[in-house]
C-alpha cells in the first residue's frame, strides 16, 4: 500500500534540505534515513556489536546508543581521515532488549535498530 500526502506552501529558508524517503522513520525528536552502505552486526548481539560504512564526509562523528525509552545509554565521538568507518561498542553490559544506534555526520544523523539478548 503506497500513502502519499501533499501540502502546497510558500517557500520558506531551509526547505531546499527537506528529505523525502520511503526510508524516513520519524521519532519523537529527530528523523533519521537508513543508509544502505551501513552495516550493523552481529544482530541480534549478546556482547559487541559492530557498525561499519561509508560516510560522504570526513569529520567528527557522534555515536550513541538509546533505549526503547529514548535514553541515552552509551555514547562516543570519533574523528576520522577517511570517508571508511568501522566501530566496535561493547553493549555486554547493558540489559536485554530493543535498542537503538545513532551516529551523526557533518551533515546527516542515521539510525539503525539492534536486540541485545
Amino acid at each position: 500500500m503506497f500513502l502519499c500526502y501533499f501540502i502546497f506552501a510558500n517557500y520558506e529558508a531551509g526547505d531546499e534540505n527537506i528529505l523525502l524517503d520511503s526510508t524516513l522513520i520519524a521519532t519523537n525528536t529527530l528523523a533519521f534515513n537508513h543508509q544502505e552502505n551501513w552495516n550493523l552486526f552481529p544482530n541480534p548481539t549478546d556482547d559487541k556489536i559492530h557498525l561499519s560504512g561509508i560516510l560522504s564526509e570526513n569529520s567528527l562523528v557522534r555515536f550513541r546508543i538509546v533505549d526503547h525509552l529514548g535514553k541515552t545509554v552509551m555514547q562516543k565521538k570519533r574523528s576520522n581521515n577517511s570517508s571508511f568507518w568501522d566501530e566496535t561498542f561493547d553493549v555486554q553490559n547493558l540489559k536485554p532488549g530493543i535498542y537503538w544506534i545513532e551516529w551523526e555526520g557533518a551533515w546527516k544523523t542515521y539510525s539503525s535498530k539492534f536486540v541485545k539478548l
